[in-house]
């Protein structure tokens, strides 16, 4: 189903500020909402959308409540939200409900995701590298961890709300996609292969650093 063309088009132009706020997700972050009052946040502005103050007090009180995810990988259901919002305002009866059950039915499979990819995966093993670069490279070790940590992060962060928002109904496919079945089952395994074998190295180029080598690849490898 299709909104209206100016639905459309102000939508759209509304995705660069929901993109900037999800940066600031967990600012908010609390026991009871967890991320709920930055993902509002992140969505108000589509709720200018709503002609009608009563319109946007609903809106805001059906993403007020308990959400936790990635959160990189809230970026993708933030920009389903705000496409299924654009149809509820333009008298789309369903579309409303359709918002909140997807939010509610994605958190969990993409924070599953989200922490094998990102947080075991390229975090673990960019900050892996990065660490070893840094007694090749010095400095350049830490910059070349932020540079490769955060292209992946907030390329799903930020490029996930306009995906998202693509796709809409269909956002859960991300996590059928090839690709991304085959990232988030390689690249922890991947890191953990890494792990073994800087460690093995560290031990046998430095023998007195063999315990706090095991130590710290064990410490890696569990967390």
């Amino acid at each position: 189903m299709s909104a209206p063309r100016h639905r459309d088009s102000g939508a759209r132009r509304l995705l660069p500020q929901v993109a900037w706020r999800a940066l600031f997700l967990q600012a908010g972050f609390n026991p009871e909402r967890r991320q709920g009052i930055g993902f509002a946040a992140a969505v108000s502005p589509v709720a200018g959308l709503h002609a009608d103050s009563e319109g946007r007090r609903a809106f805001l009180a059906r993403h007020i409540g308990d959400f936790n995810t990635n959160p990189a990988f809230a970026g993708p259901i933030l920009g389903a939200v705000v496409r299924f919002e654009e149809l509820a305002a333009a008298g789309d009866p369903g579309a409303a409900e359709r918002a909140v059950k997807l939010k509610r039915g994605l958190q969990a499979p993409f924070a599953g995701a989200g922490d094998a990819l990102l947080w075991r995966g390229l975090r673990s093993g960019g900050g892996l590298w990065g660490a070893a670069l840094a007694f090749l490279l010095g400095w350049w070790g830490p910059v070349i961890f932020l540079l490769v940590f955060n292209a992946g992060h907030l390329g799903f962060r930020v490029g996930g709300v306009f995906g998202g928002y693509a796709r809409a109904e269909r956002v859960h496919r991300l996590l059928k996609a090839p690709a991304m079945s085959r990232a988030v089952a390689l690249v922890p395994a991947a890191v953990a292969g890494g792990v073994i074998a800087l460690t093995l190295a560290a031990a046998l180029v430095l023998p007195w650093t063999s315990g706090p080598a095991i130590l710290f690849g064990a410490f890696a490898l569990l967390g």
